[in-house]
């Protein structure tokens, strides 16, 4: 049996440059919308807070915490391209 490659051709850069262009478009648009979420999120736990409501508090620091970490993560992807 012989091993079988593949045979890749590189795009040419006029191509890959629009590609990542709109990759990098696409991730700030995932970071400002997980911005925006994790605002979103903390002001309806602070209002639950201010309220007095007792469990509901952890239900609303889920969301938030998951803001956070996607907002960080689409942050870092987005300037690393």
């Amino acid at each position: 049996m012989t091993p079988m490659f593949l045979a890749v051709k590189q795009l040419p850069s006029e191509v890959t440059g629009p590609l990542g262009d709109i990759l990098g478009q696409g991730l700030w648009l995932v970071f400002i919308l997980c911005t925006a979420g994790v605002i979103v999120a903390g002001a309806r736990l602070y209002s639950a807070w201010r309220s007095g409501g007792g469990s509901e508090l952890v239900w609303l620091a889920v969301p938030l915490l998951a803001g956070i970490v996607a907002a960080s993560a689409s942050g870092i992807a987005a300037q690393l391209i």
